[in-house]
């Protein structure tokens, strides 16, 4: 039996607002019958603080993220903030009724992931699945505080931040994939006062982590007992291309598809530039 064929979306950069705009018309194109399942995978020009669609402006430190000249956009999907920079994002939409898909949140949101794990596996990092969530109480407005349920960690690190929404009859799951991560930035924008960025950055350096971090341009070496361990003398050299087409791959693998490289149709375009202006809107910014 023949692979099924998805489109991809080959990396590209756009600004915040067009990627949210661009997520959304996939996913109602999809939804309509209109187009295939999709993997498409973008950066952010400039870089961006995304929000949770429920989660407020006012854990923002605003005048921080000016002075960086960061821009502050509201995902389609829940969850806590996340900086858009020196990142690969992905975003998977395909209709909830596809074979093999699970019908739970937490069981589909594995599911898809198994491509970031075969991605990042094929470029020699050893990621591992955390089973269960180290998320504490409220925590921070920070996504990348502890990983939750099946997210991806190396070395007990956070590497991988994926939210999951699902409407209309399909799911739209995307995700941040850096390949360095700033604490002390993140810190700087969600801390409200001094005492708290400090204590904000010491966390996320000891509980996130980029991807440049454990890369050594090969495969990773067992360690004792044969599990894998990241690379004692990481090596920056982790190119956004190469990340993109390792994940692409690896989702190919995992999910059992063929890719069909492709571009949006022009009722998605026009559908991106209505949602786009909606995105740069002050009230749907404001509007938690």
């Amino acid at each position: 039996m023949s692979a099924a064929v998805w489109r991809l979306l080959p990396l590209a950069a756009h600004d915040p607002y067009t990627n949210m705009a661009v997520d959304e018309a996939v996913a109602a194109a999809v939804a309509a019958g209109e187009a295939p399942p999709t993997l498409r995978l973008y950066m952010w020009e400039p870089p961006a603080l995304s929000l949770g669609y429920f989660q407020s402006r006012a854990d923002v430190d605003e005048a921080a993220l000016e002075r960086r000249g960061f821009a502050l956009v509201r995902r389609p999907t829940g969850g806590r903030a996340v900086l858009h920079w020196q990142e690969v994002t992905y975003s998977v939409v395909v209709p909830e009724t596809w074979p093999g898909l699970p019908a739970g949140v937490t069981e589909s949101y594995r599911w898809l992931s198994r491509g970031l794990v075969e991605g990042l596996r094929q470029l020699g990092l050893p990621v591992e699945w955390t089973a269960k969530s180290l998320v504490q109480g409220a925590g921070s407005a920070a996504c990348f505080e502890a990983p939750s349920f099946w997210e991806l960690t190396i070395g007990g690190r956070k590497v991988v931040g994926s939210a999951q929404v699902r409407q209309k009859g399909v799911v739209l799951q995307h995700g941040s994939v850096p390949l360095y991560f700033h604490a002390e930035v993140v810190a700087d924008i969600l801390g409200r006062t001094p005492q708290e960025k400090a204590r904000l950055q010491r966390v996320l350096a000891r509980h996130a982590a980029g991807l440049a971090e454990f890369y050594s341009g090969g495969a990773a070496s067992p360690g004792p007992g044969g599990e894998d361990r990241p690379s004692p003398t990481p090596a920056r050299g982790l190119q956004p291309q190469q990340l993109a087409e390792a994940l692409a791959q690896g989702f190919a693998r995992a999910l059992g598809v063929q890719w069909e490289p492709g571009r949006l149709s022009a009722a998605e375009e026009r559908a991106v530039a209505i949602l786009a202006a909606r995105h740069r809107s002050p009230e749907w910014l404001s509007r938690r």
